[in-house]
């Protein structure tokens, strides 16, 4: 008799435990600020720096290409005089300081549009896979709240 009621107490107990643990899980879930979602930038966020960034490195590519370039046009003239000079033995040497200092901001220009590149496109992955709060209800206690955590992942075909 003794070993019965026993049995049946060890039933309850297990049984008590087990309704309040999950209890406790349902309830937890319900809880939105253990959730650790970045909400200052939400997709459209990441695109919209995606795009300036963008942006930003097209024009540094252009104006350090058209520095170069003009750097280029202005010293062509110049140079070809210094070679001609070379072969007629003549004293014709010119002054390259504005050609020089052209040519490297071009080349700065150029330089700086690589990690803007770099950048616009982590950003713009940063978009296509991004957390998000999704709504489900499936087998989740009438307690807890009905959106999870998950990851969206946006494939371009």
């Amino acid at each position: 008799m003794f070993n019965l009621k026993l049995k049946i107490m060890k039933k309850t107990i297990l049984l008590i435990g087990a309704i309040t643990v999950l209890t406790a899980f349902g309830y937890s879930q319900a809880d939105p600020s253990s959730t650790k979602i970045n909400k200052a930038y939400s997709e459209n966020n990441y695109l919209i720096k995606y795009k300036k960034q963008k942006t930003a490195a097209w024009i540094c590519l252009g104006g350090g290409v058209a520095l170069c370039t003009i750097a280029a046009l202005i010293a062509t003239p110049k140079a070809t005089e210094d070679y001609i000079s070379l072969f007629t033995f003549q004293d014709t040497q010119h002054d390259y300081t504005t050609e020089t200092i052209l040519t490297v901001l071009g080349g700065a220009g150029i330089t700086a549009s690589i990690p803007l590149f770099i950048a616009s496109a982590k950003n713009k992955r940063k978009a296509n896979l991004s957390l998000t709060r999704q709504k489900t209800a499936y087998g989740l206690p009438v307690a807890t709240n009905k959106t999870i955590t998950g990851i969206s992942l946006s494939i371009p075909l």
